[in-house]
This record gives structure tokens, sequence and C-alpha cells, in this order.
């Protein structure tokens, strides 16, 4: 495994070479790597951020380079193409969006059915816990205040998730007026930050001998 600091490193191999990016969102990896050759299929289960993609492909005048694909991710493989493709990325939270770590493994071994001889994967997640934080004022976190508003999150510890709570207070006629979110986030069973990449590792080695 090796640390990924800008994608300019990894310009297509082949004209038109094909990447896929699960939970891509609105595009913040999308977009540059329509902008550096690849066509790209973008995944993702939110419709709405996919429209907010293909409006900033168009304005960057690379919408022709993308397909948008609003699905399940577990099922990408059904629109890549039967010779593969040359990089999967997979940022942000996708990867503890899923439901368990079995659907970790199995989306692992799919990526890697996917891709071409010597293709690339680049995958990140945040793991927003650490080997304290259950029992520690280390699950408030701390997010963007000003005058009006403040937004914070705490983490609700279950057994195999963090529950991320989204707190936004917004001030209305000097009275605060509360909203809240929250969302499961996986962790693994040691949620030490330092480790993030060292279990994404092991994953990966062990779909690679399932395969």
């Amino acid at each position: 495994m090796k640390y990924i600091y800008n994608l300019q490193y990894y310009k297509p191999k082949t004209e038109n070479g094909i990447v896929v990016d699960l939970g891509a969102g609105s595009g913040a990896q999308t977009i540059p790597l329509a902008v550096l050759g690849y066509k790209v299929i973008a995944v993702d289960f939110c419709q709405k951020l996919l429209n907010i993609l293909e409006e900033r492909a168009k304005e960057r005048n690379v919408l022709d380079k993308v397909n948008t694909i609003c699905g399940d991710l577990l099922k990408f493989t059904e629109v890549t193409p039967e010779n593969g493709v040359e990089m999967v990325v997979c940022m942000g939270d996708t990867l503890t969006q899923l439901g368990n770590m079995e659907e970790v493994k199995r989306l692992l071994i799919k990526i890697l059915n996917a891709l071409q001889p010597n293709g690339t994967i680049i995958l990140t997640f945040q793991n927003l816990a650490d080997a304290d934080a259950e029992n520690t004022l280390n699950k408030f976190i701390p997010m963007r205040n000003d005058d009006n508003t403040i937004f914070t999150c705490y983490m609700e510890f279950e057994k195999t998730h963090v529950r991320v709570h989204e707190l936004l207070y917004v001030k209305q006629n000097s009275d605060p007026n509360q909203k809240e979110e929250s969302q499961p986030s996986l962790y693994g069973p040691t949620p030490d930050k330092y480790q993030k990449m060292e279990i994404i590792s092991r994953l990966v080695q062990k779909s690679t001998t399932s395969l």
C-alpha cells in the first residue's frame, strides 16, 4: 500500500482509459479524473449528488467523459467493460457507509476482479474513532461555528459501528434552534486512527487470496 497525494501521477495509460469512482458524490474525484483524460463511471446511491456532479462536469467541459450511475456500489461491475478498467477509486467515507465488514470485503473482491492487469486501486476512509474515544471527551468533535451557528458531532459506539450524530444550533431571534441528524459508520476491531491503512491492507490481502 502507498499513500496517494496527487492524481496527476495517475494519468490514463491508454487513450480514454476507464476509471470507476465508487461513492462519487458531487464529483470531488470524478471531475479531476475526467480532466486528466479518463472516461469515468461515477457510481453513487444519491441521484441529487450525481445531478450536481453532472452540472460540474458540464462547467468543466468534460460531461462527455462522465457516465453517472445511481445504484448499489456492490453491483458496480454490472456496468464495467468485460476487459476491465484501469483504476478504481473509493474515497472519503464510502467504505465506512457499507453495512458491515463482510460487505467491505465483497466490494474489495469485486474491485480486484474489475481491474485490468497492473490496475490501480485508490482507497481512503475517515476513521473518526480512536482507541480511547469511547470513554473520553474525544467522542465530541467540533466542526464549525460562528456568531449565529454551532455545528458539532458526537459519536455513539455500537458493536461494529460508530453512530455519528450531527448537531446544528442556529440562532433565530436570540433563541437557539437545534437540528440533529445521525448516520452509522463502520470501524474495525482496533479503531486506531494510525492503523487505518493497515486495516485496509489486511482486507485487500485477504480478498486477493479469496479470488
